[in-house]
């Protein structure tokens, strides 16, 4: 990551420019690429900001930390070379529920990323109907201590996914 030490690549009205001086604030103690991306983004001074990636999780981690991130126009470039999409993460930010944001962090992380397994069969794209209609189940989770009733949503949450609501008309 000698590129990540030096010098930092943005897209800014689709020019590219290299940055360089001082990203000694970039520095992290771990690999995971997925949050040191998110890290660049946050520390960017551009007006525009495009993320080359393939990867659901980038796209969940750029939608929930869009608040924090200065530029005016977030993007996410995906696809193939032949193949291009752009993703506008603003509009994304404002199509879903609004206090939906607050649980997104524990979706991606409950649903599987780079340091968490997935459930088996379900990925984070099958289980974003449920976490649209169900956020509100995740709202305390990271925020503090651990309680019962958390650990009960958490599961009821895991259920919706897993089962759908056939298995909670049960209990």
């Amino acid at each position: 990551m000698h590129l990540l030490r030096k010098k930092l690549l943005l897209l800014e009205d689709l020019t590219t420019s290299v940055l360089t001086g001082d990203l000694t604030e970039l520095s992290a103690s771990h690999e995971e690429a997925d949050t040191r991306i998110i890290l660049q983004a946050i520390d960017a001074q551009t007006n525009s900001v495009v993320v080359c990636a393939t990867d659901i999780d980038v796209f969940i981690l750029l939608v929930a930390h869009l608040s924090e991130i200065k530029s005016d126009h977030v993007w996410m470039m995906t696809g193939t070379s032949t193949k291009r999409s752009y993703i506008p993460i603003k509009d994304v930010f404002q199509r879903i529920p609004p206090h939906s944001i607050d649980s997104l962090l524990a979706f991606h992380s409950l649903t599987g990323c780079d340091t968490t397994s997935f459930f088996y069969g379900h990925s984070k794209k099958s289980s974003w109907s449920v976490f649209l209609e169900h956020y509100d189940l995740l709202k305390d989770v990271g925020n503090g201590d651990i309680y019962q009733a958390m650990l009960d949503s958490m599961e009821k949450f895991v259920s919706y996914i897993l089962w759908n609501n056939s298995i909670l008309l049960m209990r």
